[in-house]
């Protein structure tokens, strides 16, 4: 572990905007589409070394790989936890379900429900995969189904 007694160190926590290149990738894995999973991997590696690289030159003292292999949370914990399910409700909100603000602002939130899911995605992306994605996992929701514990490696 990297230890300072002379400054702060300086790290990143968090998402980073992906490469259009992965984008693709994990929208087309997101929307349950066929790709290729050696070029996925190929891509993914070389993006983390990227932006490693760049937080490395910029005086990121810890980088990360800016979740760039985690499209969204829940995915993430599903495949890394046991005893979590995503379940299909079809009865589940599609929008953002924040009622106070919707009560609060909704114009606003109309227009933000709109986009939110949308709204890092590079125009290059085939459209149809973007909606494919955002159809596949609009009406999924992760339950506790049994005891949580650590899978993987």
């Amino acid at each position: 572990m990297k230890r300072s007694t002379d400054r702060i160190l300086t790290t990143h926590v968090g998402s980073l905007i992906r490469p259009a290149a992965l984008r693709e990738f994990l929208a087309a894995k997101e929307g349950g589409q066929p790709f290729d999973k050696t070029a996925y991997a190929k891509c993914l590696t070389a993006s983390v070394g990227e932006v490693v690289r760049k937080q490395a030159e910029v005086g990121i003292d810890i980088p990360s790989d800016g979740e760039f292999s985690k499209p969204n949370f829940f995915g993430y914990a599903t495949e890394r936890l046991d005893g979590l399910t995503t379940q299909h409700q079809a009865d589940a909100p599609t929008a953002m379900n924040y009622p106070l603000l919707v009560q609060e602002y909704p114009g606003f939130m109309a227009q933000y429900n709109g986009m939110y899911r949308t709204m890092w995605m590079p125009p290059s992306l085939p459209r149809d995969l973007v909606d494919d994605a955002i159809a596949h996992t609009a009406h999924e929701r992760t339950l506790v189904t049994g005891r949580v514990t650590y899978k993987g490696h």
